[in-house]
């Protein structure tokens, strides 16, 4: 990847079980909102590996994307960072579903988002109204079961270097829009669906860099204009801003999918993927606006947000569906 240079040792962690112990505090800022991480332990004598104990505030703050915090090092405090199930990977091959035909996405995003925020890692535009608007996803891999909106959020790169998080066949992209949802059995509670493999789903989608402006993508812009800086946050009303006008065109992309993790520590494997194959266009002075965000407070001097992204992780067996059948999407 363009953004990190990095080392990675891989060592395959299965059969993760929840310890009767076990604390999990219930917001997480590891997928966009503010949160406490979790710290994990592990049996010396076992092949399963149980999570122990909820991190302390220096956990939380101490990752990154640098090189002294960044992802070869996460696993020193966070070891499902090297589980066997782990996001993002590039997508070299996939298998026809014809399943994921006759059982198309169906989108029903209402409501407005009640706020926006900045951690100092991403921005992250959230919908807590979610549930009450029955702004949901459902069909696809996710059957008939009901995911509700959470928040949305980005990864992304600089003009000479790439952004998003998953790859295709060696290809990055600009940036990754990843927009999280929540599995309705567990009414919006965070820390149930990090424990379910089935948890979260995430819809993902590539931005390059075109010719035109987006027009689409200019009311994110201006609500960013409300977190410059990390730490800061602002409620919403009257606001509309739709996830589906940051997607591609739904009824004409194909898509994959495949189960996987948090792309951050602490990296749980509890993700539905879906990874949209047509990137949306978007101008590079509109992914340059996204480099307006700080990774430091006000009044401080630190870097922009950029290249807040982790490299492709080992696939270890897994399988990776795709919508269609057309040769270039299936091998």
């Amino acid at each position: 990847m363009n953004c990190l240079a990095w080392t990675w040792t891989s060592r395959v962690i299965s059969n993760f079980t929840r310890s009767s112990n076990s604390v999990l505090k219930r917001s997480f800022s590891c997928i966009g909102v503010n949160c406490a991480a979790l710290h994990h332990s592990f049996q010396t004598n076992s092949k399963k590996a149980r999570v122990a104990s909820m991190a302390s505030n220096e956990d939380t703050s101490w990752w990154g994307y640098s090189s002294a915090n960044g992802p070869s090092r996460w696993s020193e405090r966070f070891p499902l960072c090297q589980g066997d199930r782990q996001s993002p990977i590039d997508i070299r091959q996939s298998k026809y579903d014809p399943l994921l035909r006759r059982r198309p996405l169906k989108f029903n995003y209402t409501g407005s988002p009640t706020s926006v925020s900045n951690n100092g890692r991403t921005f992250s535009v959230n919908y807590a109204n979610a549930v009450d608007n029955d702004s949901c996803i459902t069909g696809g891999p996710l059957g008939d079961e009901k995911y509700f909106l959470h928040h949305f959020h980005m990864h992304w790169g600089t003009a000479e270097a790439d952004g998003s998080e998953h790859a295709v066949n060696g290809r990055l992209y600009k940036a990754e829009l990843h927009v999280v949802h929540v599995r309705e059995k567990h009414n919006m509670v965070l820390s149930k669906a990090l424990e379910d493999p089935r948890g979260l789903a995430v819809i993902g989608a590539f931005y390059d860099v075109g010719d035109e402006h987006n027009s689409q993508f200019k009311p994110l812009e201006r609500l960013l204009e409300k977190v410059v800086y990390r730490g800061q946050s602002a409620n919403l009303s009257d606001v509309s801003l739709n996830p589906l006008t940051l997607l591609p065109d739904i009824e004409k992309s194909h898509y994959w999918t495949y189960s996987g993790s948090l792309t951050t520590p602490p990296c749980c494997e509890c993700i539905s993927f879906v990874i949209f194959a047509e990137p949306v266009l978007f101008h590079k002075d509109q992914l340059a606006s996204l480099s307006k965000l700080s990774s430091g407070p006000h009044g401080q001097d630190y870097p922009a947000i950029a290249c807040n992204c982790r490299p492709v992780q080992s696939l270890n067996g897994r399988d990776v569906y795709c919508s269609t059948r057309l040769k270039e999407f299936v091998n």
